[in-house]
């Protein structure tokens, strides 16, 4: 019962990003090198990554495990 309700969080976890403009990965990947917020599903994370047209990572480590991203949201404003 506990693994039928983790599958559920998981799924609706999943729709709810994806419906907030998550991108996932195996669908397409940003087409500019920099910064994006993304999501890691093997421990539930998220982050932010370099992307520098071919893989995402930050200093020079690796990150292979990214499933999803989404463009940051500009700065804030300071007067």
């Amino acid at each position: 019962m506990t693994e039928t309700l983790n599958n559920q969080e998981t799924s609706h976890a999943l729709y709810t990003m994806l419906a907030a403009g998550w991108v996932s990965c195996e669908n397409s990947l940003p087409e500019n090198e920099g910064e994006s917020l993304t999501y890691n599903k093997a421990n539930d994370s998220m982050t932010v990554q370099y992307f520098d047209g071919r893989v995402w990572g930050y200093l020079a480590t690796v990150k292979p495990d990214v499933t999803h991203w989404t463009k940051l949201p500009p700065a804030p404003a300071c007067s």
